[in-house]
């Protein structure tokens, strides 16, 4: 359960929970751009609200800490010169409607008070537009009637938040497709200055306060018409999905036509929009079949044949189990299936053109392009995560893995062809032993760092700010030496996959995969009991003589560590041994996997080649 008290506001919690961090993050820069109104805030409670704009998405305790702050306000609007006690959300829908002069229903629920209040700044608006600016935002919106009440409720919500927005923070609402007001902006942006210039002027002399609820009510109630269904139905646009590729000729060659080894289809170059999200591989896999992708085109007296051409390739199956010799045929592939099976080449000549060994190498150097743009991927990411981290223990260590890295990176392409000298195969096992060791001592560290924040001694009994402050400290070690540590066994497993890729699956291979799964758990275990500990000590933290709020933001500041810089770490450390293990396993099967590449041919010659998913 929440230490922080939000007077039963759950439901405005779990509404802020569901919006967009665009809307959140305009909600706190209302909130704590508040110092030129004359209301203080801690610098705990602005620093946790300000980092929140820093990261995803907004977390349940950092709302609810938001939300008490905004209760602070709307106590000053009742006097509550002490800040000691706010008011619930309702309560401050029911004081601004007071003092835009709305008179509601009894029975009115807080979001039919906040369309009318909505509707109340929206005519304020309207009634200091000339005719001309109501009549260019009603076409604008494709709206026939001059009158403004059949302006649909959430364009007059984005169109007043939107003018809040820029008038009270000098930022915009991002724009939703559907609601037809992009163009009207700029033209409401004056108006809207000015209406609302004219109710803090008339209302808020001995209340600035309302400076800060009166926005914050408005962009409020914009979330909860977000996130109505009627808004939903009203923008929702037909999604757009991309077409498959539709082929002028197909060819299969195999044993069995119903599953063929090999299959390749002529695309026309107008379906092919972009490459550039494709994995490019090399050229050099795919011009053992040159020959016969320049054939196929002229096999068929109507295929068109252009300079600029592309072909998909498809390779499937495991073609380890294939024979080779002259039984491979070819044939034509219509929608339907099988078009003609009539020889499409001689079997000599077919059987120069393509065949199960000639496949086999084919699929082997894709597979291997591909374990080599996989690695030197993962090598380029360890470098730059090495260049992110902000200090290390030791500058030595820093260098130790880059040098570590860069040697990877070089010995990664020979490796793969085949090539293991000794004394490549001697560095393997340096690396191995170097890092090991290192990952040890970077655990013990880690050890220390959580039993030392358990140990911390707070002398700060008329503040939180002391024991904040030093907690902090272990949790920047502890940030460094997780870094470090999953860096380290980035560099391993590298080496491992390289050695995997020389030996296959030999006892030596077996067993440091095993190490290195078991060094992952003692890890996570360390983890585990640091994140209790850091959590009891949080727990334990009380100033007597400091406003509670004050305190919960520290404590939050605190907790958030853990969600914004632990958890991530944590993450992204269980995720790179799940790639460890899937690419180790990748590394150790014996069969090269299918292939599916769309080809690009000029004058009948293959240029480049790109990795499709497959199908």
């Amino acid at each position: 359960m929440s230490e922080i008290d939000i007077k039963g506001d759950e439901a405005l919690v779990k509404l802020l929970l569901n919006a967009d961090k665009g809307d959140i993050d305009l909600l706190i820069d209302y909130i704590t751009n508040t110092g030129k109104f004359g209301f203080s805030m801690s610098n705990s409670v602005r620093k946790v609200l300000q980092d929140a704009k820093l990261y995803d998405e907004p977390d349940d305790e950092t709302l609810r800490l938001l939300v008490r702050e905004l209760q602070y306000f709307g106590g000053n609007t009742f006097v509550n010169l002490f800040r000691r006690n706010g008011v619930s959300y309702s309560e401050i829908v029911d004081d601004v409607a007071a003092r835009l002069k709305i008179k509601a229903p009894i029975a009115a629920s807080v979001a039919e008070k906040e369309a009318l209040i909505i509707d109340s700044v929206f005519a304020s608006t309207w009634q200091k537009m000339s005719d001309d600016e109501r009549n260019q935002i009603l076409r604008d919106m494709d709206i026939s009637s001059l009158v403004s009440k059949d302006i649909p409720v959430w364009q007059k919500a984005a169109l007043v938040a939107n003018g809040l927005a820029q008038t009270t923070a000098g930022k915009v609402l991002p724009l939703i497709a559907g609601l037809g007001i992009g163009r009207v902006l700029g033209v409401l942006t004056g108006p809207v200055g000015l209406a609302i210039t004219g109710l803090y002027t008339a209302y808020d002399i001995s209340n600035p306060a309302f400076r800060v609820t009166l926005p914050c009510v408005v962009q409020i109630a914009w979330i909860r018409l977000k996130n109505s269904r009627q808004f939903r139905l009203a923008t929702q646009s037909t999604a757009s999905t991309m077409s498959a590729f539709t082929y002028d000729q197909r060819w299969g060659f195999g044993y069995d036509v119903n599953q063929p080894a090999l299959t390749v289809s002529a695309i026309q170059p107008s379906q092919i929009t972009s490459t550039a999200a494709m994995q490019q591989q090399s050229i050099t896999a795919i011009s053992r079949l040159s020959p016969l992708l320049q054939m196929l085109p002229s096999l068929t007296a109507s295929a068109h044949i252009s300079s600029h051409q592309y072909m998909e390739v498809i390779i499937n199956g495991s073609l380890a189990n294939v024979k080779d010799g002259t039984g491979f045929r070819g044939f034509s592939m219509g929608v339907k299936g099988i078009k003609e099976h009539a020889v499409l080449l001689n079997p000599d000549r077919l059987l120069q053109l393509v065949n199960a060994g000639l496949l086999l190498n084919v699929a082997s150097a894709v597979l291997a392009q591909k374990h080599l743009a996989d690695i030197s991927k993962k090598l380029t990411e360890i470098i730059e995560a090495v260049r992110e981290v902000s200090a290390f223990q030791t500058n030595a260590r820093k260098s130790e893995i880059i040098g570590a890295i860069q040697y990877l990176q070089q010995i990664t392409p020979v490796v793969l062809e085949g090539e293991c000298s000794p004394a490549i195969r001697q560095k393997l096992e340096d690396i191995e032993v170097h890092f090991s060791g290192v990952q040890a001592h970077l655990l013990t560290d880690i050890s220390n760092a959580g039993d030392n924040i358990l140990k911390l001694r707070d002398s700060g009994f008329f503040g939180s700010t002391d024991i904040t402050n030093k907690i902090q400290i272990e949790q920047k070690i502890l940030n460094e030496r997780i870094h470090e540590w999953d860096l380290a066994m980035k560099v391993r497993a590298q080496a491992l996959h390289l050695l995997t890729r020389t030996e296959g699956n030999t006892k030596l291979v077996s067993q440091r995969q095993q190490t290195i799964v078991q060094n992952y758990q003692q890890f996570e275990n360390i983890i585990d009991k640091v994140e209790r500990q850091l959590e009891q000590r949080i727990q334990n933290i009380t100033a007597l003589a400091e406003q509670s709020n004050t305190t919960n933001a520290n404590k939050l500041l605190l907790r958030k560590w853990t969600t914004t810089t632990l958890l991530p770490q944590k993450v992204a450390i269980e995720e790179t041994q799940m790639s460890f293990d899937k690419f180790q396993q990748v590394l150790l099967s014996e069969q090269p996997q299918s292939a599916r590449l769309l080809v690009e041919l000029q004058d009948g010659k293959p240029v480049k080649c790109f990795e499709l998913p497959l199908a």
